[in-house]
Order: C-alpha cells, then structure tokens, then sequence
C-alpha cells in the first residue's frame, strides 16, 4: 500500500497510476523451470466468483498485460520478475497459472480442481462452478459459508456473529506455533440481517494461510520511486 504524505502527493500518485504511469515490479515464486527468455502474458481476465475472488482468463474479460522474466532456477522452482502494465484483480497469479507456472503455494491458482494441468491454457467455463466449488471446499469451509448455512442464516431472527479476533503478527512470522486461544462465548453479538456468518465460531487463518510467494517489490512513478527489501524466500534461492 501507498501512502502520499501530503494531498498533493496522494493525488499526483493516483493520477499516475490511473493513467498507468506507474511501473510496477513483483517478485514470485512459481512452479517448475520458468522459460529463460522474458515471456508477455496480455490474456484478458474475467473474474469469475467476486466472493471469493477467483478469476480465469475469457475472451469477454478486461484487458491486460503482464510481462514475465525468469531471476533463478533452483531445480524445482524459479524466482520470477512480474512486470503489470495493468492492475486487474488477480492478474499476476492468473497470468502464471495459464501460461503453467502457477506461485507454489497459491490455494486458488494452483488447485488440481482446476484440472491436472492446473488451468494452464484456460479451462471449460461449464467446468467453472464445480471448480469454485471444490476450492472453497478446501481452502475456505472455515471462512466462508456454504450455499446451505447462507440461506439458513438469511432466514433466521437469531444470528449470532462472533467478534473477529484479532492475528498476532508475532504468530504470523513463525510457523507451528500453538495457539491456545478459544473462542470466547461472552464476546457474541446477535444481527438478524447477517448472511456472511452463522453461529459456528471461524478459527484464524494459520501462518502458511496468510503467507504468498508474491512480493511487491518496487513503484516508480514520474518522479518518485518506492523499494522494498525482497523478502526471504526470494533472496535465499536469488
């Protein structure tokens, strides 16, 4: 996120990004040896499930275009420089995911549900419902309600929506802790018009949840430029 520390500035930086002036550069993590030679993904994108947020490549989606270039192979995994001249929802993960390397720890782009070649090239978009389906099966049944709880919750006077406990970043920056935290049955609010929540308590996401191999590297605009460090998992195998 940025943030311009005058009005002034805030309104020259989304001018410029508005006006696509801005040049952005990501770092990620993906699946298998990244072809060596800069690769230019301009496949439109549609999103598909905005509850969710899963999107695909479709003719009738907006444009876009993404160009790609390959910073290191490990044997396994390549770290991979993303360029975006356009800021669609998703765009650099749906861009990897079809030309077939998705980030490796993407649960929605790196899905077998996608098929076995994981969505490279596009899949059926008669398929796209199951699809939506299995991935919230796996990866969102603690965060999300089902087609049945959504409708059960829309039609009950009694709603009981539990507070939102709060991520300890220290948790979030380790792996295997234990959290003994419970949910706390005191800290329970009733809303009869809630269709989002229903009276089962959703744990927090663990670390490996709230964790992507997809890493905003820098923004340089007109005549300003913002760095960050690469994270880990890219300087280890750079």
């Amino acid at each position: 996120m940025l943030l311009g520390r005058c009005v002034g500035a805030a309104q020259q930086m989304e001018k410029q990004i508005k006006g696509r002036q801005v040049k952005k550069k990501y770092l990620c993590k993906v699946e298998g040896e990244f072809p060596s030679k800069t690769l230019e993904c301009s496949q439109p994108i549609k999103i598909e499930c905005h509850r969710l947020g899963v999107c695909r490549v479709d003719p009738a989606g907006k444009p876009c275009s993404t160009s790609f270039e390959r910073l290191h192979y490990d044997g396994t995994n390549s770290i991979v420089a993303c360029y975006p001249r356009t800021g669609r929802m998703h765009q650099i993960r749906v861009h990897l995911q079809w030309l077939g390397y998705p980030i490796v720890n993407d649960p929605v782009y790196n899905h077998l549900a996608w098929g076995i070649d994981k969505g490279k090239g596009g899949v059926d978009p008669s398929h796209m419902e199951d699809i939506i389906t299995e991935i919230a099966a796996t990866h969102y049944s603690h965060f999300v309600s089902t087609p049945a709880e959504s409708s059960s919750v829309s039609q009950s006077t009694d709603v009981l929506c539990p507070h939102v406990i709060s991520c300890d970043p220290a948790n979030v920056a380790t792996s295997g802790h234990n959290d003994t935290r419970q949910f706390d049955s005191s800290k329970v609010t009733s809303d009869q018009h809630c269709t989002e929540c229903n009276n089962t308590p959703r744990p927090e996401p663990s670390a490996n949840q709230l964790v992507m191999y997809l890493h905003a590297l820098s923004y340089q605009g007109d005549d300003w430029e913002f760095h960050t460090d690469p994270p880990s998992w890219a300087r280890t195998d750079m």
